[in-house]
């Protein structure tokens, strides 16, 4: 079971026999900060638990395939997407999960299984549930219905209420090994040489959400918004230009322009060593910022300021 999620071994090892002695929970915590490897585990696990052909998963019945391609029924993803569209609003408005996505996760819980044996609700971020939404996933954790499992997603558990935490188990997903981030890239992006796809997994730092960030604006040629760091020590930028760079990257991309940054800084800097360290510190501040729920707008202009500060 769970052989197409690379490493975390100690994971597999629980589910695995839980699953063996039917003593699966009616909801976890994921927590970590690649959403690639925690969505893969969720999707395997869904394949296991609803599979027509096996009680692992075949990968071949109607059920696996439509779990793969995220179009099975009793498959549900609550998160922003999904919110933007309960709202009818733009994605980018979104910033907590509210009661009203909540109240149509819960009308979905109690309705009758549309094809499959379990239902599957994950919902991301876990963090940004609002307090009132809370209250109403506490009384169906408390008194859940059969075969319904949900995977509450977070970066960091600290934020979640202890009235949450304390009643659910929490599964921690670490980095990977740089072998299994090389191996799923060598799989997933195979027009990649050999030396393109050991540079990003060595970059990736064990991450493959990173790895898919690098190698989508590296190879992709989308890097004008994320080249952030060539803006400020390569060309004439001004102090309204930061502010205005810090706007953009607060609404859009959040934690994943830390990411690039970082990667591009390990490129940008690799010959000098002090810069290097200093920039490096600066985003990984910021980035443990940004997971304690920081306004992202004061996150970006002081990292903004603070690098344009050091190149002049």
């Amino acid at each position: 079971m769970f052989n197409s999620v690379f490493g975390q071994n100690e994971i597999k090892n629980i589910i695995v026999n839980q699953i063996k002695n039917k003593k699966i929970s009616c909801a976890y915590i994921f927590t970590g900060d690649d959403v690639i490897v925690k969505e893969s585990f969720v999707i395997e696990f869904a394949k296991i638990l609803n599979c027509e052909k096996s009680i692992y998963s075949c990968n071949n019945c109607i059920s696996c395939k439509k779990i793969d391609k995220r179009i099975h029924p009793d498959l549900h993803f609550i998160n922003f997407e999904k919110q933007s569209q309960i709202y009818e609003e733009d994605i980018k408005k979104q910033k907590t999960l509210k009661i009203r996505t909540i109240k149509y996760m819960q009308k979905k819980i109690f309705m009758k299984l549309y094809e499959g044996k379990y239902k599957i609700f994950i919902v991301d971020p876990a963090e940004k549930i609002t307090n009132i939404a809370i209250n109403m996933l506490l009384k169906i954790i408390e008194e859940p219905p059969k075969n319904v499992l949900i995977i509450f997603f977070t970066k960091n558990k600290e934020l979640i209420p202890k009235t949450i935490t304390s009643r659910l188990q929490t599964l921690f997903f670490k980095r990977l090994k740089f072998e299994d981030v090389f191996k799923w890239i060598a799989l997933n992006y195979p027009s990649l040489n050999f030396d393109e796809s050991r540079k990003i997994a060595k970059l990736s730092n064990g991450s493959l959400s990173i790895a898919k960030k690098i190698i989508y604006e590296t190879f992709n040629n989308i890097n004008n918004d994320f080249n952030i760091l060539k803006k400020i020590f390569n060309e004439k930028i001004y102090i309204s230009d930061i502010f205005e760079l810090s706007k953009k990257m607060s609404i859009n991309y959040d934690l994943e322009c830390i990411d690039i940054m970082i990667y591009d800084a390990k490129k940008k800097f690799c010959g000098n060593f002090n810069k290097l360290i200093y920039i490096l510190d600066l985003l990984i501040y910021s980035k443990k910022l940004l997971l304690k729920n920081v306004n992202p707008r004061i996150v970006f202009d002081s990292l903004l300021i603070n690098l344009l500060d050091f190149n002049n």
